[in-house]
């Protein structure tokens, strides 16, 4: 009995002492020598093996856990991973070679060549032609003459027109203010005549001169007694003005000739 005991904790001692060899040669195994180790476990997933250590894994919580997280690094599916749709618009949107080529020649015939730029005018030729065009356009000082002149000219035929029909009046400028000031303005017995001067007028100038007028006898009232008379006097009047003219009852004046009746008179 004593010896069978013996025999058995010596067999227990030699199974430890193989347990802890194994293990050893395991570890060393996963250590240094990693592809024969690979190997033998993929021996022995073929034939079934691979049903049963999925099962020994997933029976261990531990291995488990580890096993679901190697599998989410390996199969996750990044965010920016472009789906079949979207690389074919990124292809439609991308220019090819022939685009690229294409553009390229729009762009070489829309470029002037060295030849084309010899056709252009030199410094020397801008020069010449800005200084034709300052010498027959007017200066300032010259308009400003014509101006003066034109409205002095405007003055004298008001004058002379009123005169012709028994009113004795002699029109001078007014000035009220930076915005309000009138070319021909003159003031008798229960009348006013009061308006301006043009080189050309249109329907808009004699729409503005009615706007300006009507502003102004209620802005200064004592500058404009009894019936008012708005006159325009000016170089060229097309049949729109005339019209116009008509229509608000403006009295025009063409140079010399008078287009339309003045109202009162």
């Amino acid at each position: 009995m004593y010896d069978e005991k013996l025999l058995l904790a010596v067999d227990s001692f030699h199974l430890g002492c193989l347990m802890e060899e194994l293990k050893l040669a395991l570890k060393h195994l996963l250590v240094e020598e990693k592809e024969f180790l690979r190997e033998l476990i993929l021996a022995a997933l073929s034939d079934g093996g691979a049903e049963r250590l999925v099962n020994l894994l997933l029976s261990d919580p531990r291995a488990k856990t580890m096993l679901a997280s190697e599998l989410a690094d390996v199969f996750a599916i990044p965010l920016g991973v472009a789906t079949k749709e979207d690389v074919e618009r990124l292809e439609k949107a991308v220019a090819t070679k022939d685009d690229l080529q294409l553009a390229v020649k729009r762009l070489e015939d829309m470029m002037a060549t060295k030849e084309d730029l010899k056709a252009f005018a030199t410094k020397d030729d801008l020069q010449l032609a800005v200084k034709r065009l300052e010498d027959m356009m007017a200066t300032k000082d010259q308009l400003d003459r014509v101006m003066v002149s034109l409205e002095d000219e405007a003055r004298e035929w008001v004058e002379y027109l009123l005169g012709q029909r028994g009113i004795v009046c002699k029109p001078q400028r007014l000035w009220l203010d930076e915005e309000y000031e009138f070319d021909i303005y003159c003031v008798t017995d229960g009348l006013t005549v009061v308006g301006e001067a043009k080189v050309r007028v249109g329907s808009n100038v004699v729409e503005k001169l009615v706007s300006r007028v009507n502003e102004a006898s209620k802005r200064w009232p004592s500058y404009f007694k009894g019936k008012v008379v708005k006159v325009l006097y000016c170089m060229i009047a097309p049949p729109s003005a005339v019209e116009k003219a008509e229509e608000l009852g403006v009295w025009l004046i063409e140079s010399t000739k008078e287009l339309t009746r003045p109202p009162y008179l």
